[in-house]
């Protein structure tokens, strides 16, 4: 009884702001302790923060045993949120063809293009709530659809929540094999972000068509 009564004013002591982790060291204990998928979602969170260089990222990647490495080596900067790199790690272990980040005129930026023309969107509570980003939207699908391409949006909570049914569902859009055909018209394929100037115009009008 007398250690125990010792150990909590020590243990009150400390605030909150006196330990400190360097986030390199933070990122390799994930690394060391955590799967694969979760190391992904970390590191590439950590990266779309700016809190790390891809550099860092490589090194902390090479170090890992062989085997890990080369799952770790899907690492995609591009990825913006925890969300998308588990769908986007979902399809790439099934063998999908998957394109993060891809500009299509008519529509802009969609978070995943599978194969042609499956577009799917993990959306988030911050960035696709209230009107205005609901009206934005709508009009992206609705373009997106006049094109021939055919969209799923996913909550936060099908991703992490209620993944293992989430998983089923996607399954039978793409064993349907509508992501194999191409977009309807020629305008509507994928920007190949060549040309910075247009890439960064079509970034912010969705609407424009060429």
């Amino acid at each position: 009884m007398t250690g125990v009564q010792h150990a909590l004013p020590r243990l009150a002591a400390w605030a909150p702001s006196a330990i400190r982790y360097d986030v390199v060291e933070c990122l390799r204990q994930v690394l060391r302790h955590h799967d694969v998928e979760t190391s992904l979602i970390v590191l590439e969170s950590a990266c779309n923060l700016r809190l790390v260089s891809t550099e860092t990222v490589s090194e902390l990647i090479a170090a890992c045993p062989g085997p890990i490495a080369e799952q770790l080596a899907r690492f995609d900067p591009r990825s913006e949120s925890g969300s998308e790199t588990r769908v986007r790690l979902f399809l790439v272990r099934l063998g999908y063809p998957v394109r993060p980040k891809i500009l299509i005129p008519c529509v802009g930026r969609v978070d995943l293009l599978v194969g042609k023309s499956l577009i799917i969107e993990c959306d988030s509570h911050a960035h696709h709530t209230g009107e205005t980003h609901y009206r934005i939207d709508r009009s992206r699908d609705l373009n997106a659809t006049a094109g021939g391409y055919r969209v799923v949006r996913l909550t936060w909570e099908q991703i992490f929540l209620t993944w293992a049914s989430t998983q089923g569902l996607l399954l039978t859009h793409l064993r349907a094999r509508g992501y194999r055909r191409p977009p309807l018209a020629r305008q509507f394929h994928p920007f190949t972000g060549k040309n910075a100037a247009a890439d960064r115009y079509l970034h912010r009008r969705p609407d424009f068509c060429h």
